[in-house]
């Protein structure tokens, strides 16, 4: 529930894709930040209660061998979805094929959700 805490559990939906390429790049990433709001669960509470928003899903740099977590361990977030560059590349690219209509040659509405669980999570690479 603290402004700058852990990612809040609960349903989020994806309102958007932020341009970072004038932001922080080791802090987000070149390849945009896609923003959340949240939908239920403590996620919709921190946000009521705690007055917590802007949370991301975004890329960002690895930690190298002075980071406390260790080299190429992603660092960490003030509660945002950090994910590698290049996982975060593909994450865009798929939302971006998702959302095209190349009949109409424009765009078309999704709607994404995210669930964070009350759990640690990995997710495997190939």
């Amino acid at each position: 529930m603290q402004v700058n805490g852990n990612t809040p559990t609960g349903t989020y939906r994806v309102t958007g894709l932020a341009d970072t390429s004038s932001w922080n790049q080791s802090s987000y990433g070149p390849n945009g930040a896609l923003r959340l709001s949240p939908l239920s669960g403590n996620a919709q509470a921190a946000e009521q209660l705690a007055g917590r928003e802007g949370l991301l899903i975004h890329g960002g740099t690895q930690g190298d061998a002075a980071y406390w977590r260790g080299t190429n361990e992603l660092r960490a977030t003030h509660g945002c979805v950090r994910l590698r560059n290049e996982d975060m590349w593909r994450l865009v690219g798929v939302l971006n094929q998702a959302t095209s209509d190349p009949l109409a040659q424009q765009s078309r509405a999704t709607q994404v959700t995210l669930t964070v669980a009350d759990y640690e999570m990995s997710l495997m690479r190939p």
